[in-house]
């Protein structure tokens, strides 16, 4: 395993204050609890199985089970029908319908790393958030700290975006523009999740605002795999972005090594830029500390997850089940495990 350097938090806020702050929020942010999101692995288990029930109970138990179990095996031993296939197959047969799969990941309880990036948002050296996660915990802790999220997650927000940009238009004091890259849950028409989508790559607005923005200023990764860069080594113009960022560096979860395109893309860099270990919601809580804020970080209100750990992840075949499954046909269910088996 290689060596590398521990996060330097006051380092990185030297760097945000000298330049402003960018932070990309992959989905690592949103795993820790209390919020406990389920990985994209796990959503795709509930997404197999509740097409397998559906059938199994249209069929009297004779089809169904088996070809949702099929599937899971390949997807697990031979890396194939991997989760956004699986996605665009669906989305084939479903249309928008699809994405009520991820009507469970619409909840209000955000965790520390959130409330921690809440935190840096109150400096007014934040100049956005971009994530490639659905759900809206960035914005409801930073609403929740007092600031104010502007969201921009569809094609429209993005042209406005890059626009303000070109016209070098500040945020208004104590907004801070949290950008969501892949949509936002609840607005089914912004979500990409798709194989299609992800080669297609995202609007040339949005990845011009992205650019520009990681050019301007410091940029802090945290939370992301960078899994996207093996189907698009420009992806999100990370690449063009990080070459001109005056500092760009990368959090790599301890103990892990880092994906290997992301690795490539910040050793191309140049000096700059960097990969070092770190642990969430730790290191955006001791960046939090080094840009000054004192006291407790905001905290969401009562949550089972917070008396019973490991409760949402339990309940999230259920969830799936009352939110999607039973909004779809068994027919529909047939042809979409079908296709993806065939």
């Amino acid at each position: 395993m290689t060596a590398r350097d521990s996060i330097d938090a006051a380092a990185v806020w030297r760097q945000a204050t000298a330049h402003g702050l960018v932070v990309l929020a992959g989905a690592g942010v949103s795993m820790g609890p209390p919020s406990s999101l389920p990985g994209w692995t796990d959503i795709n288990d509930a997404f197999l199985d509740n097409l397998g029930l559906l059938l199994a109970r249209h069929t009297d138990g004779e089809v169904g089970y088996d070809i949702a179990h099929f599937v899971l095996e390949r997807r697990d031993a031979a890396a194939v029908v991997q989760p956004d296939l699986q996605a665009q197959l669906a989305e084939e047969s479903l249309s928008e319908r699809y994405f009520g799969l991820f009507e469970p990941l619409d909840i209000e309880t955000w965790n520390e790393g959130h409330a921690a990036i809440a935190a840096l948002a109150a400096t007014g050296l934040l100049r956005a958030v971009v994530t490639t996660n659905f759900d809206r915990l960035i914005e409801l802790a930073i609403d929740a700290a007092g600031a104010r999220a502007t969201v921009y997650c569809g094609p429209e927000d993005f042209e406005r975006l890059a626009a303000e940009l070109d016209a070098g238009d500040a945020p208004e004091p104590g907004t801070v523009p949290v950008i969501k890259v892949h949509g936002s849950v609840g607005r089914a028409e912004t979500m990409v999740d798709t194989l299609r989508q992800r080669v297609l790559g995202r609007p040339e607005a949005l990845e011009a605002a992205l650019a520009a923005l990681f050019q301007r200023h410091a940029t802090l990764v945290v939370g992301f795999s960078g899994a996207d860069l093996a189907y698009d080594p420009h992806y999100l113009r990370l690449r063009e972005g990080a070459a001109a960022s005056p500092s760009f560096t990368v959090v790599n979860r301890a103990g892990d090594e880092p994906n290997a395109e992301l690795a490539e893309l910040v050793d191309s860099a140049g000096d700059h830029a960097r990969v070092v270990d770190g642990t969430l919601p730790q290191c955006l809580d001791e960046l939090a500390t080094a840009a000054g804020h004192k006291g407790e970080l905001v905290r969401p209100d009562f949550d089972v997850e917070m008396e019973y750990p490991g409760a949402r992840r339990e309940s999230l075949f259920a969830q799936v089940g009352l939110s999607w499954a039973q909004s779809i046909s068994p027919v529909s269910a047939a042809v979409v495990l079908a296709s993806i088996a065939k």
